[in-house]
């Protein structure tokens, strides 16, 4: 079993920071917006994931969260004996797991 991602030269930063806001849009809870607009004014997208392991790179935490809720989702689904979550708690949960990294990682040339 895998236990780190392997490390990306680069992630696509403006793409992914489109899908987050995208899949957050579509969350129909009060304080969305507030949310969102914390994580466009902090380094959300464009900080590591971590300084040493999986994803890290500039936009490697946004790429991290993306890719654990996207597996999750697809495990989600194979839960149907005891029943799924519903689609807009997965994506909530997978974003903020990681919301208070932003601002704890800086370059050091």
């Amino acid at each position: 079993m895998q236990t780190h991602f392997s490390p990306s030269p680069q992630a696509d930063i403006n793409q992914n920071s489109e899908t987050v806001i995208f899949l957050l849009q579509d969350i129909q809870r009060p304080g969305i917006d507030s949310l969102i607009d914390y994580l466009l004014n902090s380094d959300y997208f464009t900080a590591p994931a971590s300084t040493r392991y999986h994803n890290n790179f500039p936009g490697g935490l946004c790429l991290h969260s993306l890719k654990v809720m996207r597996m999750f989702s697809e495990e989600n689904k194979l839960w149907v004996k005891y029943g799924r979550f519903k689609k807009e708690v997965i994506q909530f949960f997978f974003f903020m797991h990681s919301k208070t990294a932003p601002s704890n990682y800086s370059i050091i040339p």
